[in-house]
C-alpha cells in the first residue's frame, strides 16, 4: 500500500538536530507515511545518524548523494516519492505531532492540490516562539477550496516561497512538471510559486503546525552573502515559468511588485560590505533592466518604501545611494527610539507595544538597512 504522505529531507552536516528531526518525525499521528532523507554529501556525523534511524524504522529511506545542493536533493527525494501528498521539509526544523494527519485531512477533505497551514519562528538561543510577521493565513480567501484568482491582495505576498507550511499532491506536481531549481539559495521559489499559481483547487489550515528555527548560524539562509545573485535567478525562473504556463499576464503587476520587494530584501540582507559592493552596479544596471523596473512609473507599485528605494537605486550612484539610506536610516531608528523612550515611561502597561516594536519589521529593517552604510562610513572616515 502507498504511504498517504512522502516526506522528504534533503540533509547537509545537520547531525546536531537530526535525531530531534527524525523523532518527531516518526512519532507523528499520521503513520502511513514514508520519510526520504537524502544526504547530500555531508561531512559530519549525519549520514550515520540516518543509517541508524532506517535500521530502527522501516519507514526510513536514506538516499546518499554527492554534494549538489538542498534544490538537487528534494528533486532526488521527488523521483524516489511513492505517497499521495509531498511534504517537503528542512532537517533542522520542528513539527507538531498531529502536522501531517491535519494537513493530510484537509487535503483529502477538499481534494486540494496543494494546503498551506500556520508556521511561526522558534528562536533556539532564547528558548522562544514567535509569530512570522509576514506570514498571514487570512490574507489568503476564507472559503476552501480557492485558486490564485481568487486571492484579494498579491499573491506572491500572500503567502511565501517556501515549501515546509505547505502539502502538494504529488500527482499534481507530476502533470505540471514542477521541481526544484538547482542552486544555493531561493531553490524552492519557483516551485512554491508556480504550485500556488497553477493549482486549481488550494486549501488554508489555519493551525501552527510547524515551527522554523532561527539563529542556526549554518543555515543557507544565513550565508546569503556568499550567493546573492540567486534571487535574480529564481524571480527569472519563476517569470519562465508562469509564462509557459500561460497565467503571467494576469499576475504581471503582482510578479512586478514582488520582484522589487525581493530585489530590495535581498539588498538589504547582505552582511558583508564586499559582497554589497558587488551586487549594487549589477542590481541597478542589469536586473532593473531586465525586470522591467526602470520603465515603470513609481505609482506602479504598492509598497511605498519599496518605490521610493527604486528611486533611489535608479537615480544614484553608489556612494550617494549609500549616504542617503544612512540618514534614513538613522532617522528611522531616532524615531523609533524616541518612541521607545515614550512608553518606558508608562512602564509596564506599554510592555507589550514596547516588545512589538523593537522586533517589527521597519525596526529590523532600519538597522539592516544601515549595516552596509555604516560599514561604507566608518571605512571613509579612518581613510580620511
Amino acid at each position: 500500500m502507498e504511504p498517504k504522505v512522502s516526506v522528504i529531507i534533503p540533509v547537509y552536516n545537520c547531525e546536531k538536530y537530526l535525531n530531534e528531526t527524525l523523532r518527531r518525525l516518526t512519532g507523528q499521528s499520521l503513520q502511513e507515511i514514508e520519510i526520504l532523507c537524502v544526504n547530500d554529501g555531508s561531512t559530519d556525523g549525519s549520514l550515520g545518524i540516518l543509517n541508524d534511524w532506517a535500521r530502527k524504522d522501516d519507514r526510513i529511506v536514506v538516499v546518499d548523494q554527492p554534494n549538489s545542493g538542498a534544490g538537487a536533493a528534494r528533486n532526488h527525494g521527488l523521483r524516489r516519492a511513492r505517497g499521495e501528498y509531498l511534504s517537503i521539509l528542512d532537517s533542522d526544523d520542528l513539527y507538531e505531532p498531529d502536522m501531517l494527519a491535519h494537513a493530510y485531512e484537509c487535503a483529502s477533505k477538499h481534494a486540494a492540490d496543494m494546503v498551506v497551514y500556520g508556521a511561526d519562528f522558534y528562536y533556539e538561543d532564547k528558548n522562544a516562539f514567535d509569530s512570522v510577521p509576514w506570514l498571514d493565513l487570512k490574507r489568503l480567501p476564507e472559503q476552501n477550496p480557492f485558486s490564485v484568482h481568487d486571492v484579494a491582495g498579491n499573491p506572491f505576498r500572500s503567502t511565501n516561497g517556501w515549501t515546509w507550511d505547505k502539502l502538494f499532491k504529488r500527482s499534481f506536481i507530476q502533470e505540471n512538471g514542477i521541481v526544484f531549481q538547482e542552486q544555493r539559495t531561493y531553490n524552492d521559489m519557483v516551485f512554491t510559486f508556480l504550485s500556488f499559481c497553477c493549482a486549481s483547487r488550494i486549501a488554508t489550515l489555519h493551525e501552527v503546525l510547524i515551527h522554523q528555527r532561527k539563529n542556526h548560524k549554518t543555515s543557507l539562509s544565513q550565508t546569503g552573502d556568499k550567493s546573492w545573485w540567486c534571487v535574480r535567478d529564481a524571480l527569472a525562473g519563476l517569470k519562465s515559468g508562469l509564462e509557459s504556463k500561460g497565467v503571467f499576464d494576469a499576475l504581471r503587476r503582482h510578479f512586478d511588485n514582488y520582484v522589487l520587494h525581493m530585489v530590495r530584501f535581498n539588498a538589504t540582507s547582505i552582511n558583508r560590505t564586499q559582497a554589497f559592493l558587488q551586487l549594487y552596479p549589477v542590481m541597478k544596471d542589469e536586473w532593473v533592466r531586465e525586470f522591467g523596473l526602470d520603465a515603470k512609473p513609481l505609482d506602479y507599485f504598492d509598497i511605498p518604501d519599496d518605490a521610493c528605494w527604486l528611486d533611489r537605486v535608479r537615480s544614484e550612484d553608489l556612494c550617494e545611494f549609500l549616504l542617503a539610506e544612512c540618514v534614513d536610516g538613522e532617522t528611522r531608528i531616532a524615531n523609533m527610539r524616541k518612541e521607545i523612550i515614550n512608553l518606558r515611561k508608562t512602564a509596564s502597561s506599554s510592555e507589550k507595544k514596547l516588545k512589538k516594536i523593537q522586533g517589527s519589521r521597519d525596526y529590523k529593517l532600519g538597522k539592516s538597512i544601515l549595516r552596509i552604510p555604516r560599514k561604507v562610513v566608518h571605512a571613509f572616515r579612518g581613510n580620511s
